[in-house]
């Protein structure tokens, strides 16, 4: 289809390899529920050292927000204490999770125009 789009690949660094479990990459579009359960596209990455990576194919133009969670324990959930996360997490453009109050969409989202097209992000524990 013409509208197909290019790869997204995602390289995520500082992956902390001894906690094991599996990278789990969600990519938003504006009408999803913004850290839901559904985005709009999953891809996930087994844990074997410091770098990893999620590949989408085919990613339509427009905008949207990638997610990244270090699943340790594979229960496909972010857990938390106290409302804080305890596992890994990384988010598009580099915006951090400020406390209790994780970013926003538009804080979060880059806009893709069709072609391939890598991003890098970093975990933050």
């Amino acid at each position: 289809a013409a509208d197909a789009g290019g790869a997204l690949r995602v390289r995520v660094t500082h992956v902390d390899a001894e906690r094991g479990g599996t990278l789990r990459c969600g990519l938003f579009r504006p009408d999803d529920e913004w850290l839901g359960t559904s985005p709009s596209r999953t891809a996930s990455a087994e844990v074997h050292g410091d770098t990893a990576r999620c590949e989408f194919d085919a990613v339509s133009p427009g905008r949207v927000a990638l997610t990244v969670l270090h699943d340790e324990d594979d229960d496909r959930e972010m857990d938390r204490t106290l409302g804080v996360p305890s596992e890994g997490y990384a988010f598009s453009r580099g915006v951090q999770h400020d406390g209790l109050t994780p970013p926003d969409f538009d804080e979060a989202a880059i806009e893709l125009d069709g072609s391939e097209r890598t991003l890098e992000v970093r975990m933050s524990y």
